[in-house]
């Protein structure tokens, strides 16, 4: 799996198609690369329904990111301190949406550098959106619309 990460904009306009799909988008960030071992990253979502008639849905990315240097450093400084979009692909080559409407926030970051050779060298981030819906499906044609470094 894969992650996409851009910084939040509330500009950005989502086109979404009859289907409920993203195709495309205007205002949309730039967003950068996360690739994941098998085993990384997950993403999960929660429908949470009130008694009172209230739906929100908690939306939930882990990325994992190897190797603790001054690059990883900065932007895990840089991603503390945002709010963002997050764009997962899953196993099956599908893009999720994280955060479409109101963006996503680091909740929780594990980092260190263990002394073993199997020990993580490298950090866990949580990032974290409370939206109205579950996450979009962005399609292939709308996620080649975004510009993916």
């Amino acid at each position: 799996s894969e992650f996409y990460i851009g910084t939040y904009t509330g500009s950005t306009v989502w086109n979404v198609d009859g289907t409920g799909e993203i195709t495309g988008s205007t205002a949309s960030p730039t967003f950068y690369t996360y690739q994941q071992r098998t085993t990384q990253g997950s993403l999960d979502s929660t429908g949470n329904f009130g008694e009172n008639g209230t739906v929100y849905y908690s939306q939930s990315a882990i990325v994992e990111l190897e190797k603790m240097e001054s690059e990883l450093r900065n932007t895990l400084l840089l991603l503390g301190a945002s709010r963002m979009f997050v764009i997962a692909k899953d196993n099956m080559g599908i893009y999720h949406l994280v955060g479409e409407e109101f963006g996503a926030e680091v909740s929780a970051m594990t980092a260190g550098v263990g002394k073993a050779k199997a020990d993580t060298n490298g950090a866990q981030v949580t990032i974290f959106a409370e939206e109205r819906e579950l996450p979009t499906i962005i399609s292939a044609a709308g996620f080649a619309s975004l510009t993916v470094l």
